[in-house]
């Protein structure tokens, strides 16, 4: 079955969009929030769940309640506004200058999802995965699990399962990869997902799928999740009209994969 991450807490999720409005500056220092009525009836929760939410808003410094008055956006809010990634979803696989590895481990005997197996075509339930994190400009940005076919554990040595050199040695070893099928998809943080980027459980997340193959079998599957509060995609659109129909073009500048 395909990834599906846990689901955190409504309460959390309210605190989670509530803290997302402040940190764009949809709700500006000094300013009010919603009453507690018009929250209830836009998240349609209860308002004992509200008040969980404003809760957390209000423990860690964002907000406070003035009696009689509603709740109001501290002037002094630490609001913390990451970097943000802005560019293609080429530059955002393969990474760019502003990227950079955090930290990586090889991992084996990891439980494959079944949907993972299928694709590799594996037997077993279980295998080795490469995981690793990058940062952008210092901020964990991107968490990364690549599960390994075991056609290609058989045919590197350890040293040589790392992010930088592994297509180098697989190409070496009689297997270039050709080609990958890549899908994304907006998710919420999962507990260990918000834990590797440094993130609230409940925060959207873009979520990466990637199948790699070389010209005989699959080699690798890519699960990679990429904060949301730092990524966004930016294209230019064309306009041209023919009589009632129009057409439009998107213009992407994607960055070439300089070859080995």
């Amino acid at each position: 079955m395909p990834h599906s991450p846990l689901s955190a807490p409504l309460y959390q999720r309210i605190y989670g969009v509530l803290y997302r409005r402040i940190q764009r500056g949809v709700y500006a220092p000094g300013a009010a929030l919603e009453s507690e009525d018009e929250l209830v009836a836009e998240f349609a929760v209860s308002k004992a769940t509200i008040r969980q939410a404003v809760g957390v808003l209000v423990e860690r410094g964002l907000v406070e309640r003035r009696q009689g008055r509603g709740t109001f956006v501290r002037e002094d809010a630490a609001v913390h506004r990451p970097h943000a990634f802005v560019g293609s979803f080429t530059e955002l696989i393969i990474g760019t200058d502003d990227m950079s590895f955090r930290e990586f481990s090889v991992e084996h005997d990891v439980p494959f999802p079944v949907n993972v197996r299928e694709a590799l075509g594996m037997q077993s339930s279980s295998g080795t995965a490469l995981v690793y994190r990058r940062d952008l400009r210092g901020e964990p940005f991107a968490y990364t699990v690549v599960y390994l076919s075991p056609a290609v554990v058989e045919l590197l040595e350890p040293e040589e399962i790392v992010p930088f050199e592994r297509a180098h040695f697989e190409m070496k070893r009689g297997m270039p990869i050709t080609g990958a099928t890549q899908s994304m998809s907006a998710e919420i943080a999962d507990s260990l997902v918000a834990t590797n980027l440094s993130i609230e459980i409940g925060q959207p997340v873009l979520f990466s799928e990637r199948v790699v193959r070389s010209e005989l079998r699959p080699v690798e599957f890519i699960h990679t999740w990429y904060r949301g509060d730092m990524f966004k995609w930016q294209a230019d659109l064309s306009f041209a009209w023919s009589g009632t129909n129009l057409t439009v073009t998107v213009s992407v500048d994607e960055p070439s994969i300089p070859a080995e």
